[in-house]
């Protein structure tokens, strides 16, 4: 659950004498808030805040607002609530690259969902799985539910074969060892012979698709987001369910080109 029951919200820190007795009253409450969302264990929202430091809501919001315009929290605008901001982090370290192009990926995926009505997200190779690590649902209570983090097959989803497709042979042999060729579908590649052979159609145009072969009803859409040398840093794409596409996915040319658009838009911002 997001919306926290009071007995899991974090009391406020209890504040010694030098924090009673800060100059700047207004920058002393907004590292306090900031101290309040890393300590809590889910989103927080803005009558948490209110309730925690005793703040008329308008004054909280005055500070949530100032905190997120800065870059230090970051709101997710369908469920209003907050989450530490990526400017904290870049405090500790540079961010890496693909932090980067999760930044950049925001404007592109709520470009891509409102051009194609579908939940859109942003997928990477992380310790040997492919994860969501960013996710814009679909407008509407009939849509795909996806979230960050959520794991992808690099066999029977589209999001999983546009990064397989482009790394190189010694890695993809190394991933296709660990792959289980569970055949969920009559569409599922349940073999490493088919995953290469699609893969090879997909290194040609650049575009993958997963046309409904997984455990779910879904019919997906997937670009690489390659770097200078062509190296798959991520890839793009968008999900639908598959019942509810009228034509197969692969013939959905209006999605394929946002989807391919989506993908060189990211690719830009690694120039």
């Amino acid at each position: 659950m997001i919306d926290p029951s009071p007995a899991s919200v974090p009391l406020a820190p209890t504040r010694n004498r030098s924090e009673r007795e800060a100059p700047l009253q207004t920058l002393a409450r907004g590292l306090r808030i900031l101290r309040f969302v890393a300590m809590s264990p889910q989103l927080v929202r803005l009558r948490d805040v209110a309730k925690a430091f005793a703040l008329d809501r308008s004054v909280a919001l005055r500070l949530l607002q100032t905190l997120e315009a800065e870059g230090f929290l970051r709101k997710d605008e369908t469920l209003k609530a907050y989450s530490l901001g990526p400017a904290l982090h870049a405090l500790g370290e540079p961010p890496s690259l693909l932090e980067q192009l999760t930044e950049e990926a925001r404007t592109v995926l709520a470009a891509l969902t409102e051009a194609t009505g579908q939940t859109s997200h942003l997928g990477a190779l992380i310790e040997g799985h492919v994860s969501l690590v960013e996710v814009r649902m679909a407008p509407g209570p009939v849509a795909v539910r996806q979230m960050a983090g959520d794991m992808e097959h690099f066999n029977c989803s589209a999001i999983g074969k546009a990064i397989y497709a482009f790394l190189p042979d010694e890695r993809r042999r190394e991933l296709a060892d660990r792959i289980v060729f569970h055949r969920y579908k009559p569409a599922t590649l349940g073999t490493r012979a088919e995953l290469e052979a699609e893969s090879e159609e997909i290194r040609r145009r650049k575009i993958a698709f997963d046309r409904e072969e997984g455990p779910a009803p879904l019919a997906c859409i997937a670009a690489p987001v390659l770097d200078g040398s062509g190296r798959p840093i991520a890839s793009v794409g968008i999900s639908a369910i598959a019942p509810l596409v009228a034509t197969p996915i692969d013939q959905q040319e209006r999605w394929i080109l946002a989807v391919a658009q989506a993908a060189r838009s990211l690719e830009a911002t690694l120039a």
